[in-house]
């Protein structure tokens, strides 16, 4: 196997959540042959703990969901702010909600964007990634 070229593109959360689905539900067709499933299952299971170890960790993660015209359209909102694609990347896959969190994925920001850019910022992020977060059922505090 040979690197054709190597950091060709960056995925997201999202991206990497519906390609696992994706191959999750093509595994799951009965159109397999034998000898393919075969194979998978003796040759491939450390594979197959990695993937799902993902897909558990992403399942938890706003990422599920998160579609294709979503993720376009925050990208598209992201191009009035000067930011770097690894930083749009982690802006999307983190959902920061304050500006500590901002301050956090973006390399020197204070110095990058003014504060009502990075309210702006937070705003575009409330308004292209929705996401209510699940309550945790009970108080893990109380017996």
């Amino acid at each position: 196997m040979e690197v054709v070229e190597l950091r060709s593109a960056l995925l997201s959360n999202a991206e990497v959540f519906m390609f696992l689905k994706e191959l999750e539900a093509h595994r799951k067709d009965p159109g397999h042959g034998r000898h393919h499933t075969q194979f998978h299952n003796e040759d491939f299971q450390d594979l197959k703990t990695v993937e799902y170890e993902v897909l558990s960790c992403l399942q938890k993660t706003p990422c599920k969901v998160q579609d294709a015209p979503q993720i376009t359209s925050f990208m598209d909102a992201m191009t009035s702010f000067d930011l770097t694609k690894a930083e749009k990347l982690m802006l999307l896959n983190l959902r920061p909600k304050s500006a500590v969190e901002l301050n956090v994925i973006i390399e020197e920001c204070e110095d990058r964007l003014t504060e009502a850019q990075q309210n702006a910022l937070l705003e575009v992020i409330r308004e292209k990634l929705p996401y209510e977060e699940e309550e945790p059922e009970g108080d893990p505090m109380v017996e």
